[in-house]
């Protein structure tokens, strides 16, 4: 979710900086910045959802980018697919048990930085299970004052997981064969940060 180091140097605030780090809360104004999930559904239709109530922060170390931290959390029954039904059965304990496990979090355990590309390793939990997973940077855009004078960076990643391997192992037989849930999860990122007011 972060970008090359020569790229931030060029958005950056020709400000002098007492820390090389600077604090970053993810935003989520005009609707949800987090692209949750793409799952099959008996193999030939795909079912896109997001999570809509997302926080996070990012820790932005503007002279080594591979020293940044971030961390997500997300409120699991905030999910949406456009199908109340499905919703409804996604929150249950089939899935995501939104009473048991109220937060889907990521935390960064590692920035690593190959010339133009960029990976997040981190530990994402879901449904009680923490696994590592590693985020593809897809895209980013450098620090740089908006209109209201609040600094601001965007970036988007993405990975594919298992949902087996977080215990999410529900599924239905078809009548024509197959099974009705795929084990592949697409899950993609777009997200906004802005400076935290009062860090320097």
């Amino acid at each position: 979710m972060l970008t090359r180091a020569s790229d931030l140097a060029e958005g950056a605030l020709c400000l002098p900086r007492q820390s090389t780090h600077r604090d970053f809360d993810l935003v989520d104004r005009s609707g949800p910045r987090l692209r949750s999930f793409q799952g099959p559904l008996h193999d030939d239709l795909n079912v896109r959802g997001e999570f809509r109530t997302v926080r996070g922060h990012l820790k932005l170390n503007d002279a080594d980018i591979t020293q940044s931290e971030i961390e997500i959390e997300i409120d699991t029954v905030s999910i949406h697919t456009r199908d109340e039904q499905r919703d409804a059965h996604l929150r249950s304990p089939d899935f995501l048990d939104t009473e048991r496990h109220p937060l889907l979090t990521f935390r960064s355990t590692k920035v690593e930085r190959a010339r133009a590309d960029t990976r997040v390793q981190g530990d994402l939990t879901i449904h009680g299970v923490t696994r590592n997973v590693e985020l593809d940077v897809d895209s980013t855009s450098p620090a740089r004052k908006d209109l209201w004078g609040n600094v601001r960076l965007a970036a988007s990643a993405s990975t594919v997981i298992s949902r087996k391997d977080f215990g999410l192992t529900w599924n239905a037989a078809l009548e024509t064969g197959g099974v009705l849930v795929g084990d592949e999860v697409t899950i993609d990122l777009d997200v906004q940060f802005v400076k935290s007011q009062g860090v320097s």
